[in-house]
């Protein structure tokens, strides 16, 4: 096995890749600190590498999960930690720490072999007390991270030690990720292992994956082995999966599998709350009712109910569209399941049973093609009641009207009204995405203001009759946040879009 921390130029190449305009996706990149550990049980100097988040702050009360790799961070991982915090699928407050060895000193089959089969192996166990005892808490005490909510992550000899860590010090991390894990050592002796302690990992609520090679390497690795112990002993409480990878060699299934197994370790977690519209409404007895959960892929793992009770994972699936009939009003209750179920999320959409709102005729003196608009520009930290300022501009909200240009440097109430028409009869799903502040109005009824999503806007769903109907937005816009966006609708049997300006009536 060739020494994989030798050339540390990858690294170096794709930290600096890393740090430019061709590679930043606009996620917050971390830099790499390194922390000197004098230990006492390995009688020897060690060194782990730590990457934090930019937003890490030492005078913070902020809690993160940690994920350590063995064999130390390698220029992949740097990558991969990127976009899996950027796009959601770990928490933004998790690090890693790389877990070096000797330069001079060849310490892989010193640390991760159980046993002492050949010259310079048999560690393991001294290695984990290293790891429990002193490397953890000074992880777990500088940077705020708690071990028992961490991963732990190693390839080849790293992989068995990771079995082996997970059978003698379940406790000490949350997670257990396997690459290629060698398995064959000293005639199996972990699997041996395995079968001998997995029992005792019933109710420890831990994770475990592992990958290799598909074909003969599956069977020399001695993986077919422990998948066949998982299939016939895995207790409940330990979350698991075993598989293959279609070619890859060796190494290359350790960059496949860091991705994955990460991946893995929080599956079902959901970044910004569970997904679904529309979140709340008015509904016609025993009508259809479409509701959608966007997350990804929320059927593997989230449940849903329909009587305000807390689902299980016995409870009925929810897939990407739904339709429901109700006879009464109902909350709709939602689960994501994650693998680590302090990660477990819920959410709630409560719907009422009622009649559709009927139109009217057009009013005299009413235009197509837009909204009448009333800008009020003043040091809000909240929005207000406007009822006696004086706008600083009115006019018509139509063609040349763009929320986009109105001033971003500035906090300003920006009123929408006239009237909405509808052509048909049907249920209409009413959306917003701005940065949670703004209301919407149709007829007396609030729609939108009242249970924003941060990920996921804010939804309304109401039963409308043909004619017009009186509708009212009110912006509220704060100094230096994002863009306004516009209210989009969806009637049945149509795709989401932006309100159509000649569906719009302004007053004269």
């Amino acid at each position: 096995m060739p020494d994989l921390l030798a050339n540390r130029n990858i690294f170096s190449a794709y930290a600096a890749l890393a740090s430019s305009q061709e590679y930043n996706p606009g996620y917050e990149l971390g830099e790499k600190i390194y922390v000197p550990v004098r230990s006492s049980i390995l009688n020897e100097d060690r060194t782990a590498e730590v990457i934090l988040p930019r937003e890490f702050k030492d005078d913070s009360d902020d809690k993160y999960d940690a994920i350590y790799i063995l064999d130390g961070i390698r220029a992949y991982h740097y990558v991969a930690y990127d976009y899996l915090r950027g796009e959601g699928f770990i928490p933004k407050r998790t690090i890693l720490v790389g877990l070096l060895g000797l330069r001079d000193t060849p310490t892989r089959y010193r640390d991760f072999t159980p046993t002492k089969a050949s010259a310079n192996s048999g560690g393991a166990d001294l290695y984990l007390q290293f790891l429990r005892k002193e490397l953890v808490p000074i992880t777990d005490k500088r940077f705020r991270t708690d071990s028992g909510r961490s991963a732990l992550v190693g390839g080849s000899l790293g992989g068995l030690f990771v079995i082996h860590a997970l059978l003698n010090e379940p406790t000490l991390f949350k997670s257990y990720v396997a690459i290629d894990p060698s398995l064959w050592w000293d005639g199996g002796v972990v699997n041996t292992e395995f079968q001998r302690k997995v029992a005792a990992l019933k109710g420890l609520n831990r994770v475990l994956w592992v990958h290799g090679r598909e074909g003969e390497a599956m069977h020399e690795m001695g993986i077919d082995r422990l998948e066949t112990s998982l299939r016939a002993q895995a207790p409940s409480g330990l979350t698991w999966m075993c598989g293959a990878y279609a070619n890859e060699t060796h190494l290359t299934t350790w960059i496949n599998g860091f991705w994955d197994g990460v991946k893995y370790c929080y599956d079902g977690y959901c970044a910004n709350g569970i997904g679904f519209k529309p979140m709340n409404g008015i509904v016609l007895k025993d009508a259809p009712l479409h509701v959608w959960c966007y997350e990804r892929e929320a059927s593997s793992y989230t449940r849903y109910t329909l009587d305000g009770s807390e689902p299980t994972l016995t409870s009925p699936r929810i897939a990407l569209e739904n339709i429901f009939r109700l006879s009464n009003d109902t909350t709709l209750t939602l689960k994501a399941f994650c693998a680590r179920e302090e990660y477990d999320t819920t959410a709630t959409g409560h719907f009422r049973v009622g009649a559709a709102l009927a139109g009217i005729e057009q009013p005299n003196g009413t235009l197509p093609g837009g909204l009448r608009f009333a800008y009020y520009e003043g040091n809000w930290d909240a929005p207000r009641d406007v009822v006696g300022l004086k706008p600083d501009r009115v006019g018509r909200a139509d063609r040349d009207f763009d929320l986009g240009r109105l001033p971003a440097d500035a906090t300003f109430i920006c009123i929408l009204d006239g009237f909405l028409r509808i052509d048909a009869d049907a249920h209409y799903l009413f959306e917003l995405g701005d940065p949670g502040h703004s209301k919407v109005f149709l007829g007396d009824i609030q729609m939108i203001g009242e249970h924003f999503n941060l990920g996921g806007g804010e939804s309304y769903v109401l039963p409308l009759r043909k004619g017009l109907h009186s509708f009212r937005v009110v912006y509220f816009h704060r100094k230096g946040e994002r863009n306004l966006e516009p209210v989009y609708w969806k009637p049945e049997r149509q795709d989401d879009s932006p309100i159509p300006l000649d569906q719009l009536y302004s007053p004269t």
